[in-house]
């Protein structure tokens, strides 16, 4: 019988260097992957979706069908951003924690919430795409 795999790559982040990134098949938690790291999953021919996930932030969604004996390639990287974007997100959070810790526990809650936001919405963003 002929191996079926997808093989995963993680690019080296810049951000969320330490954190780990789940991949999910068919909505279900199948591996973890590492900075700069290449897992490799076995699957049955077939056809599925995958994505990528750290903590809340999940990336776009990829349908496909892999046949029997088939590798299939995928990257997940955060599409590097330029550094002054990277810089600028950073003077943007800490401006929101420091209205947040101007206005007592609510004015944290609020900062807290507007960081995540611009976090996710920039540096956070991750993307998986097939490789050819």
């Amino acid at each position: 019988m002929m191996n079926t795999t997808l093989e995963i790559t993680r690019s080296d982040f810049r951000m969320n260097k330490l954190r780990k990134c789940s991949i999910v098949i068919d909505g279900k938690k199948v591996a973890r992957i590492g900075n700069d790291q290449t897992i490799l999953v076995p699957v049955i021919p077939g056809s599925y979706s995958i994505h990528a996930r750290i903590d809340c932030l999940n990336s776009n969604k990829i349908q496909f069908e892999i046949s029997s004996g088939q590798i299939l390639k995928f990257l997940i990287d955060n599409r590097r951003i330029s550094s002054w974007k990277h810089w600028a997100t950073l003077i943007l959070l800490c401006l929101c924690l420091a209205v947040g810790a101007t206005f007592g526990t609510l004015g944290a809650v609020i900062g807290g919430g507007i960081g995540g936001a611009i976090y996710s919405f920039t540096i956070g963003k991750i993307y998986i795409q097939e490789q050819h």
